[in-house]
């Protein structure tokens, strides 16, 4: 640069840049998905601070019985929840899925969770993953929606699973005062059983229930257990049998 001055012009136009960069809107600022689990990692989820992928049964909870159980001779407490025992042994660990299971919304995308399942009637399938003591709970009050790929079919040996058959996602909070779970399930649009397709599942987190209230910010600054439930539809069979697949399970706004 010479010794002179710089000119005006110049002078006008470093300055109309440097205001330009100072009104930068950080609320525009666009968050980039936060990725649970691609299913890339044989052992871990992609978000490290989760266990890894359990599968097994739950207990449906069962409407009170208006005898009070005595019914059946009090083995039946009315009233009671029948949830999941959080202090139980862990839960086995997940198959993945092989190319039989490739998701065809992404081709190259070989590597996914496959779990068949055959529960008896009054039990559901569930796809559990938690972050153990002494891990601190996960933030999600960043992102709008929780977004996973999804298919459950029938098992091809047994009866089809019910048209009514039911998808729910569970968030965990237990620190969240005496609403410790939150839940949502996957709207009939968004996932058909028997379609032999990948759906892409969207849900607002927003939408997320805490007996029957919408899911406070304090429960999703504090996850601590993500979960897949499926129910089984009513039906007179003793047991219903399937693979329920998920994939490419992220936070996204």
């Amino acid at each position: 640069m010479s010794g002179r001055g710089a000119s005006p012009v110049l002078l006008a136009l470093l300055g109309a840049a440097l205001s330009n960069t100072a009104c930068y809107d950080l609320n525009k600022v666009k968050v980039p998905p936060r990725w649970i689990d691609d299913f890339s990692n044989t052992s871990m989820p992609t978000w490290s601070v989760f266990s890894t992928w359990g599968c097994g049964t739950y207990l449906i909870e069962q409407p009170p019985e208006p005898d009070g159980g005595a019914g059946d001779g009090g083995r039946t407490d009315a009233g009671t929840d029948a949830t999941i025992d959080a202090g139980g042994a862990p839960l086995p660990a997940c198959p993945r899925g092989g190319p039989g299971a490739l998701n065809v919304a992404d081709r190259t995308d070989t590597a996914d969770l496959a779990y068949p399942f055959d529960v008896p009637k009054g039990f559901g399938a569930l796809v559990e993953t938690k972050i153990e003591p002494p891990g601190e709970p996960a933030d999600f009050t960043a992102f709008r929606q929780l977004v996973f790929s999804a298919n459950l079919l029938s098992a091809s040996n047994q009866a089809p699973l019910p048209s009514t058959t039911v998808l729910t996602v569970v968030i965990g909070c237990a620190r969240n005062g005496s609403d410790h779970l939150a839940s949502q399930t996957v709207p009939g649009g968004m996932l058909v059983v028997d379609s032999n397709t990948w759906w892409s599942v969207h849900l607002d987190l927003s939408a997320f229930y805490v007996t029957q209230t919408v899911v406070s910010q304090t429960c999703l600054s504090e996850v601590d257990s993500i979960s897949f439930e499926v129910t089984p539809g009513n039906s007179d069979l003793p047991s219903g049998a399937g693979t329920l697949s998920l994939d490419n399970i992220s936070l996204q706004n």
